[in-house]
């Protein structure tokens, strides 16, 4: 049997292991049950999130706080656009132990720079996209695609372990973005042996205003 596509995409070991079912299972069951059987156990990995780091590649979420006591969410260019600044997430330990290295903040800056990240609202949805797909490559485009553009990426930087973040705001969202907690980023993470992320690709934010942050070392320029 032909290996699918969306297997042939994942990191070697998880490809292995997917093909080794496949052909265990085929040998008693036949190829229909075999890849039934081995489609559930990769389901079952994509499952796992990024902060049990079981899995060479998983779907994370970081929340990230906004500090808004002297500050002004949202600011105006002299062309009356709309937009926000912000720290999206910086090389420190968050609460669940996790570190972006600095290398990969410094990749992300690039990502931002060279192509537009879109921000939406809350993001309750996108753990439904991440169970009911059989490859994180497959729920990240799903993800990319059902973003309503709340916001969109112009400019990113790196600076004393931050990665600073430019976004010009659609008008009609301006009071849910007034309201949000924090904000969150969207990426696929690569993990070592330790379980430590040592690579990724970001998907885009998520103004979260119903949900708590996690960094509240990020704040509002």
């Amino acid at each position: 049997m032909t290996v699918p596509n969306y297997v042939e995409k994942l990191p070697a070991s998880i490809k292995a292991r997917w093909v080794a079912l496949f052909e265990s299972v085929a040998k008693k069951e036949g190829d229909a049950i075999a890849l039934i059987a081995a489609n559930k156990w990769l389901k079952r990995q994509i499952k796992k999130t990024s902060v049990e780091g079981k899995t060479d590649k998983a779907f994370f979420i970081e929340k990230i706080s906004f500090d808004l006591s002297d500050t002004q969410l949202i600011k105006n260019t002299d062309d009356g656009e709309e937009y926000v600044e912000f720290i999206l997430t910086d090389d420190k330990m968050i609460k669940n132990g996790d570190i972006y290295p600095t290398a990969l903040l410094k990749k992300w800056v690039s990502q931002v720079n060279s192509q537009t990240f879109v921000g939406d609202i809350d993001h309750e949805e996108y753990n439904s996209i991440v169970s009911n797909t059989e490859t994180v490559e497959q729920a990240a485009s799903i993800i990319k695609s059902a973003k309503r553009g709340i916001a969109k990426t112009v400019k990113a930087i790196f600076d004393k372990g931050k990665m600073w973040v430019k976004a010009m705001i659609d008008k009609r969202y301006s009071k849910l973005i007034k309201s949000a907690k924090g904000v969150s980023l969207e990426a696929i993470v690569t993990r070592d042996a330790d379980g430590k992320i040592v690579d990724g690709d970001l998907l885009g934010f998520t103004f979260a205003v119903n949900r708590e942050p996690v960094n509240p070392r990020a704040v509002i320029a």
